[in-house]
């Protein structure tokens, strides 16, 4: 016998007393989209109630091509803490609402019930997905990428912060006026780092990476049409670059593309 079930407020519609005695039970709160027979749905119902992979409550975002907004509140203005990816999973510590109180990862908080399977709805898609299971974004790495450091974020905000200032050829002020690698000079020596003067000579440092492996904090350098670097500007993250630019700009923010990178170098 086919069986659709509607579980809302904690009260079932059209099943069986069977499915009635283990469904309020197991953390079911969404109206469930599936059509099961009976007997699977009440296989997978026992099985929400207890633990799965880990799991005591089961939580797998639902967000084709996105990422489901985790807020320190349950109110859709409130503070972003974290992101959950498509298919990332949750524990479901409380349901009301609407929402869900969950801890995924190193980020708990609240996300809408619309964009959560949870209950038996939660464990059949977890048995369809490939495993490890994806956790929460913090919310730096939802910013930046994720598993970029605490130092890179700290490096290019502390970074951005000198925007609008000066161009200053031979200049290493961050706030009076500095060239190029007088920029990078200056914000990279707060961080441990003593490099040379030059675009060129500042190249010679860290590792090679790719544009699809660069990360904030890494160093973009720029040539003339013979192969000579002479500009280089740090990333800051979503394909852009803070740098001091011309006289006429001073320290701005550009597409890291702007120009066609020579070479990208990590030196964190």
């Amino acid at each position: 016998m086919a069986l659709a079930v509607v579980v809302l407020g904690g009260a079932c519609f059209s099943i069986t007393a069977q499915a009635a005695e283990v469904l309020p039970t197991a953390g079911v709160a969404t109206v469930l989209m599936r059509t099961l027979t009976e007997e699977e749905y009440i296989v997978a119902a026992k099985e929400a109630k207890n633990a799965s992979w880990g799991y005591t409550n089961l939580g797998v975002a639902n967000v084709p091509g996105n990422r489901l907004n985790i807020r320190l509140q349950p109110d859709t203005s409130a503070e972003m803490v974290g992101q959950l990816p498509h298919h990332a999973v949750c524990e479901v510590l409380d349901m009301a609402d609407g929402w869900a109180h969950i801890t995924s990862g190193e980020v708990e908080g609240y996300v809408s019930l619309e964009y959560l399977f949870v209950g038996p709805d939660a464990i059949l898609v977890a048995k369809e997905l490939s495993q490890p299971f994806g956790v929460a974004l913090t919310k730096t790495e939802a910013r930046y990428g994720e598993g970029v450091s605490d130092v890179r974020v700290d490096l290019v905000e502390y970074a951005k912060q000198f925007v609008g200032n000066p161009y200053v050829w031979g200049g290493t002020s961050l706030t009076k006026g500095a060239d190029c690698s007088g920029f990078v000079l200056s914000i990279f020596k707060k961080y441990g780092f003593d490099l040379p003067h030059s675009s060129g000579g500042q190249s010679k440092y860290g590792t090679a990476v790719t544009v699809d492996e660069m990360k904030p904090g890494d160093l973009v350098f720029y040539a003339n049409s013979k192969g000579n670097i002479n500009h280089v500007a740090i990333y800051i993250g979503n394909g852009q670059v803070v740098h001091a630019s011309t006289k006429a700009t001073g320290i701005k923010i550009s597409d890291y593309n702007y120009r066609t990178p020579y070479k990208i170098k990590s030196l964190l």
